[in-house]
Parts: C-alpha cells; structure tokens; sequence
C-alpha cells in the first residue's frame, strides 16, 4: 500500500487461490474505498511486489505471478489513472518477490528478495543483490559491490534515514529468520560510483594515446615499423 497525498493505493494481492491485478484507492478525508476505471496497459496479476512512490507516479516492480516470478516494470499516474510500461535500460534485476524498493532522491534503490534460486535443490537462495534504478532515464545499475553487504534475504523491511542511509532490518534468509540491521551508505555507494565511472573514463583516454601517430611525443622501431607512444603511458 502507497501513499499519495490523502489517499492510499493497494494493487494486487493474493487471497489464498489466485492473484489479482486491481487497484483500489482509499480515500482518507471519507475513509471510503475506490475502486476506479484505469487506462493504459494493465500489469499482470501479482503479489509480494513493491509500488514505490516519487510524486504523483507509482513505481510497480516484480512479484510473483503465482507461476513465475516477474521482473517487468509500470508506472502509474496518480493523476490520471493511467498505467504504462517504460522502455528499461540497463542491467536489470531478475524477477524477484519479497525485494524492498526504496526512493531516495529520484533513484530507486531495490535490494534482496527471492528469484527462484535453490527450487531443484529444495532450497530457498534468497539475494542480496543491490540495483538502482534511475527515474530520469529509466536506467537499472548494478553496483558490483558494496562494503559489508548483508546476507542474502526475502520478506524484510527497509527504510530511509535522512538523505543517504538505508537501514535494512529482518528477514528470511533461507534458513532461518532474521533480527540482524543493516545500514547501507548510499553517499559512499555514490562517490564509489563517481571513482569507478572516472577511472574507467582515465582508462579509455590513456588507450588513445597508445600506438596513434596523432598525440605521440615518443616513436619506437621494432622489425622496421614505427610504433607510435606518449610518455603519460610510459610514465605509468
């Protein structure tokens, strides 16, 4: 359940028998529920997803079909009642159910959940998987690491402490539940990010010093052929 404003909006569920797609709106200042005519391209029937708020849009990702597990992404506006699915880029999450799905800023920062890994094995592999999804561009990522990552897990809670803090606390590891908090750095996570993105922008501008006549200051002679370098890679 989502809050907008003074209203409320569930989507989807399971009862037991089989999964529904509905939405339905509580209406705060009446305490009297809605059940509106939608438009757009309906998501499928679901449960354990998240619906993620940023302003007037909900961000509905995963869940479980009640055959498969699902990895689809749609938005719905508020406003105008209107469901669509957005062109995703990017390295998206498998499907999962029982992820959490929190904003900070105008990112969606998803972690955990379980994605079907360890069924032939008759065991319940859940993940701890961080991915990001950015709202502007529609653009998943998948940070490599993170420092002191917790242990994989499903059906936990999630919440945001400030502008840079994500605490993680319970869960189903698989095996056993959780008590354990977890407090993940989104500030480090980002400054890593920004380390990452320009050592890789050093690297891809050193490659083009390497044997182009253009920018070479140093020329080398092997078996009679030029070999044209710089001395910003010789240096290194």
């Amino acid at each position: 359940m989502s809050r907008v404003g003074r209203k409320l909006f569930m989507f989807g569920g399971y009862d037991g028998e089989k999964c529904f797609n509905d939405i339905d709106i509580l209406d705060l200042d009446t305490m009297s529920w809605i059940s509106p005519q939608v438009q757009g391209s309906l998501p499928m029937a679901r449960n354990a997803h998240t619906m993620t708020v940023l302003g007037t849009k909900l961000y509905l990702f995963g869940g479980h079909s009640g055959n498969k597990h699902l990895k689809d992404l749609h938005v719905f506006d508020t406003e105008t009642l209107t469901w669509t699915e957005p062109q995703i880029y990017g390295s998206s999450p498998k499907g999962l159910r029982g992820h959490t799905a929190n904003l900070i800023g105008t990112k969606v920062y998803l972690f955990g959940g379980y994605d079907g890994r360890g069924r032939s094995l008759k065991k319940i592999i859940p993940s701890n998987d961080l991915y990001v999804l950015n709202t502007e561009n529609m653009h998943w990522s998948h940070p490599l690491e993170f420092e002191k990552a917790p242990a994989g897990r499903q059906r936990h809670t999630a919440c945001v402490i400030g502008t840079k803090q994500l605490f993680i606390f319970g869960g189903f590891d698989g095996c056993k539940w959780l008590n354990d908090i977890c407090i993940l750095d989104i500030g480090r996570l980002e400054q890593n990010e920004i380390n990452h993105q320009a050592v890789t922008s050093l690297i891809g501008n050193m490659r083009t010093l390497i044997n182009n006549q253009t920018f070479a200051d140093v020329i080398f002679v092997v078996e009679q052929k030029p070999i044209y370098g710089h001395k910003a890679i010789l240096a290194t």
